[in-house]
């Protein structure tokens, strides 16, 4: 919990690597608004798409669904961590904005 609420200055040298990162997820979550088009089907899958891309980019988080943005190949790497977490909150939000019969 520490790790949590520190500020970057305060945290312990051990943890100033961590802290930014929480801060990051923390920030995401908090400025990704969920989309008012909830995904049906085909009936609304362009409006769904054309907002979600829309928000994606403004986040520049789209290459988590296009593939541009390649999962690390080293997973105790730092930097796959931070993108298994990344990669796995815009998972979630993505099925957080279709409908439950299409998740």
């Amino acid at each position: 919990m520490k790790l949590l609420t520190a500020k970057k200055d305060e945290a312990p040298s051990s943890s100033k690597e961590i802290v930014p990162h929480v801060e990051a997820v923390h920030k995401f979550f908090v400025e990704l608004m969920p989309i008012d088009i909830k995904l049906e089907g085909i009936k609304n899958y362009l409006a769904w798409s054309r907002s979600a891309l829309l928000l994606l980019k403004a986040k520049k988080l789209e290459g988590f669904v296009n593939g541009e943005i390649a999962e690390p190949k080293n997973k105790a790497s730092e930097k796959w961590k931070s993108w298994d977490a990344t990669n796995s909150l815009v998972a979630a939000w993505l099925l957080s904005s279709m409908s439950p019969t299409i998740v």
